[in-house]
């Protein structure tokens, strides 16, 4: 059981890595938009061509508020909640295993 809340602990953790990368990215993207980035640019065209991708799927169910962009809001939405949902979850539930098993050890 010591392996398994390990690897439940280290899971859950690099997702909420990944996701905060994510997150990052969205911000860089939100920013970018805002100061006219030029589109050569390497980096620009990383994080567009990341975070872009995701912004059309949800531009395809959520439509613009004017000129206002609700994609950016709903993907760091749902980046919160999937970090909240499935990264704390396999941590909690991985720190119950490494708990259980050092108190069955004694």
């Amino acid at each position: 059981m010591i392996i398994l809340g390990n690897l439940l602990i280290g899971l859950g953790k690099l997702i909420s890595f990944f996701i905060s990368i994510a997150n990052i990215l969205v911000f860089a993207s939100v920013v970018m938009s805002w100061v006219s980035a030029d589109p050569r640019n390497g980096l620009v065209q990383f994080v567009r061509g990341v975070t872009e991708p995701l912004y059309y799927r949800i531009r395809k169910y959520v439509p613009t508020v004017g000129m206002l962009d609700l994609s950016p809001i709903i993907l760091i939405a749902a980046l919160m909640f999937i970090d909240q949902l499935i990264a704390n979850s396999l941590i909690t539930q991985g720190e119950l295993f490494l708990r259980e098993s050092l108190s069955f050890n004694k």
